[in-house]
């Protein structure tokens, strides 16, 4: 069952799509206040991204995942600031070039994005229909009034919703925390996006509902060839649906792989440190093994390796010098002085 939908989704694909990138990403740096100054949260991180294909985001909660998405829309927070980094996006250019009243009109047209928390994402005294509707109305050359609504419904019963119409005038605590994700999926996908980016789609989802969703994200992606950047924490989302991984770690990406070839051998100790900590039904029954401390909030972070001080491989040379994102096999790259030294 893992990975069949990602393998369903690859087999829809022109040939040559993936060859393009439809978005890339280069040397991004933001930075965010500290005790005695701006301090990295993010720390050149540089990716791509081609149509129909997913890639996703992986790491612990503060390693700058959902801020590198709120980049690429340009929706950071008051007081972060960009230091650096193109956003180069197919047929738009250079997204961090645009005025905002262009970029207002590449958002929704042509970046959708699913929020973490849809509970929080939607307005609670507004009907869920009328929030569909208002994200297609928002842009030219799109359907409105009834228009509007009847497209609104067809979004509804797409994603998945059952009697869209009796839905569409429910508020978001008339319904269930699957149905509401799933409104907020419409409203991403209203004005027919090329990248969808998703923060933590499946958070505090149970199992059954975290299939259903999953489901829906790779039925699009084999419909539209939608491409997706996909910001979780969960080993088992990333196996079921996308194609590429990149791990971050305290701001910068440690390793970046193919989905199969980071499943077979992870070479991060931090990326093995992840795998070791999710539960396994192919293997010998055990305790799991968590990763000893915390990720370093900005300004903490140690000299040289970020990971080291949670690392059983660091040795002398990882407090001196911290190591590049380098290729070390073919479509696998690492940030460690040791790859390999620790084993799944």
């Amino acid at each position: 069952m893992i990975g069949s939908r990602r393998a369903a989704a690859d087999g829809a694909r022109p040939d040559g799509v993936a060859n393009a990138p439809l978005l890339r990403v280069t040397d991004l740096r933001l930075e965010v206040p500290g005790a005695t100054g701006p301090v990295a949260a993010v720390d050149g991180v540089s990716l791509e991204i081609a149509a129909g294909r997913v890639l996703a985001l992986v790491g612990e909660s503060g390693s700058g995942k959902s801020l590198t998405a709120l980049a690429i829309a340009r929706l950071l927070p008051d007081g972060v600031v960009r230091r650096s980094g193109q956003l180069w996006f197919e047929g738009v250019g250079a997204l961090e070039r645009l005025p905002e009243r262009a970029m207002r009109a590449v958002r929704g047209a042509e970046i959708g994005f699913v929020f973490q928390e849809p509970m929080s994402a939607l307005n609670p005294v507004m009907r869920v229909g009328e929030q569909v509707r208002e994200a297609i109305e928002a842009h030219r050359g799109r359907p409105r009034g009834r228009a509007a609504r009847q497209r609104a419904i067809e979004l509804l019963a797409q994603v998945g919703i059952p009697e869209p119409e009796l839905r569409y005038r429910a508020y978001p605590h008339e319904l269930s925390g699957g149905m509401k994700q799933r409104v907020c999926i419409a409203i991403a996908l209203a004005a027919g996006p090329r990248l969808l980016l998703a923060d933590e789609p499946t958070t505090a989802l149970d199992v059954t509902v975290q299939a259903q969703v999953l489901e829906l994200l790779a039925a699009l992606r084999r419909r539209s060839s939608l491409a997706m950047l996909l910001i979780t924490h969960d080993l088992g989302v990333v196996a079921e649906l996308a194609d590429g991984v990149a791990v971050m770690y305290a701001g910068r990406v440690v390793e970046q792989a193919p989905v199969e070839v980071l499943f077979r051998a992870p070479l991060h100790p931090y990326t093995v440190g992840l795998f070791r900590s999710l539960p396994r039904l192919d293997g010998p029954r055990g305790r799991l093994v968590p990763i000893p401390g915390s990720v370093p909030p900005p300004g903490e972070r140690p000299a040289g390796c970020p990971f080291r001080n949670r690392c059983a491989a660091a040795v002398a040379r990882c407090a001196e010098q911290e190591p590049r994102l380098e290729s070390v096999a073919q479509r696998h790259a690492v940030a460690c002085w040791r790859p390999g030294a620790v084993t799944p």
